[in-house]
């Protein structure tokens, strides 16, 4: 009876080996499949395909910091798609305590409408809030 244990004690280990040789093979797979995604988003954007990760991604979070702040801090209106990032004042009920706004220059509505089409400003309120 232990000839037939150790028998399919052997076949238990050489199942678990088979399976984690597996997982291993389709890990290798996935990752060589993710390095040469990430390399080509670099080449894409115009950075070195040598270019560190973590350097990388540093980089654009700290883009996309500088622009959500430069847009809370915008005077002008915005474009639907972007206005939820700048804070809302409230509202007074007096008239004489009314800011007139200067209308924006060419350049501020071009910049605007670009934002507006821009991928980067396609994510939903809630993606942006959980990223803050």
């Amino acid at each position: 009876k232990q000839v037939v244990s150790t028998q399919s004690t052997g076949n238990d280990v050489r199942g678990f080996v088979h399976f984690f040789e597996r997982n291993v093979d389709l890990l290798c797979e996935q990752s060589s499949h993710m390095k040469s995604s990430y390399k080509d988003v670099l080449t894409w954007f115009g950075e070195s395909p040598n270019t560190d990760s973590e350097e990388y991604l540093k980089m654009l979070s700290t883009f996309q910091t500088a622009v959500v702040e430069s847009i809370k801090r915008c005077p002008h209106p915005l474009p639907d798609c972007v206005a939820y990032l700048k804070p809302v004042k409230p509202k007074t009920t007096t008239q004489s305590s009314a800011i007139i706004k200067p209308k924006p220059t060419a350049m501020q509505v071009d910049l605007a409408n670009s934002l507006k089409n821009s991928a980067l400003f396609k994510k939903t309120q809630s993606e942006i809030s959980m990223n803050t």
